[in-house]
């Protein structure tokens, strides 16, 4: 088997707030000026299990998805394009847990690389948060793969404060970069960085 270049994957997080009304001027943006996305991840898709996998992207197939069960909205999803092979990652799954944690998951096969989509709702509980963060640190690292984690954590790193500081802390502690800079949520009021891309 012949390991594709790394430098050439290319993915999307989008904190869509509801994927099921956002079909079409999804498919016109990939279309038109990001026709070469190999991986989707979508925060708060807001969508229910049932009726997710009937949510069609042209050219790409759900592989992992978290749907709250008990509560509305949130969630987390990650479409492949098509012919990409992944793995289902079981030994991640447990560590969901709505309005606090949610994460879907897949291996890409022919990358050996682990994506993980995770959505925060800003009303969670913080430090149980960062013991699930951590714990999907530690099992993700004992598979030696490279590893991207995307999201939206509702956190503003553009802001130095206990709880930036702890998620850096643990992040480098794996060995682990946010890449993201700029502000990634601009109001006429104000500037945050909350939705994050971060490798090792």
């Amino acid at each position: 088997m012949v390991k594709k270049n790394l430098a050439h994957l290319s993915v999307l997080h989008h904190n869509v707030q509801s994927l099921s009304n956002k079909i079409v001027e999804l498919d016109l943006m990939l279309k038109l000026s990001l026709g070469n996305i190999d991986v989707l991840c979508f925060t708060e898709h807001c969508v229910k299990e049932d009726y997710l996998d009937l949510i069609q992207i042209d050219q790409y197939k759900l592989v992992n998805y978290f749907s709250r069960k008990k509560y509305e909205h949130g969630g987390s999803c990650i479409y492949v394009k098509n012919g990409t092979r992944t793995r289902e990652l079981n030994y991640l799954m447990d560590v969901n847990e709505e309005k606090e944690f949610e994460m879907s998951a897949t291996e890409l096969v022919d990358y050996g690389f682990i994506i993980l989509c995770i959505y925060r709702p800003p009303d969670s509980n913080f430090q149980n948060f960062l013991k699930l963060l951590e714990s999907i640190m530690q099992k993700t690292q004992s598979k030696k793969k490279k590893v991207l984690m995307c999201g939206d954590w509702n956190l503003n790193f553009m802001v130095e404060n206990k709880r930036t500081q702890e998620v850096r802390n643990l992040l480098e502690s794996h060995n682990l970069t946010n890449i993201v800079r700029p502000p990634t949520r601009i109001t006429p009021t104000s500037k945050s960085l909350i939705d994050v891309v971060i490798i090792n």
